[in-house]
């Protein structure tokens, strides 16, 4: 059974306690940076105009190498 509050620093746990505080705090962690993600993805385009602001000459286009390296830099930088 998952803990409501989290284990304070001198509560004595079993291992399948310690597990599942373990398992909440991973659940809870993933579930932020899947909110981060979402709210970076939707914002992506401000978030390149920042990355390519301190470029040199503003009127040059970004060149890419690949077919697949648009869609990879949007994912890297959101995530």
């Amino acid at each position: 059974m998952a803990r409501i509050k989290a284990a304070k620093h001198d509560d004595r746990l079993t291992l399948v306690e310690h597990l599942d505080e373990l398992r909440s705090r991973i659940i809870f962690s993933g579930a932020v940076l899947l909110v981060a993600c979402v709210v970076c993805f939707v914002f992506n385009d401000v978030l390149l105009d920042i990355a390519n602001g301190p470029l040199p000459n503003a009127n040059k286009q970004l060149i890419t190498l690949s077919p697949t390296e648009p869609f990879m830099t949007t994912l890297t930088l959101v995530f």
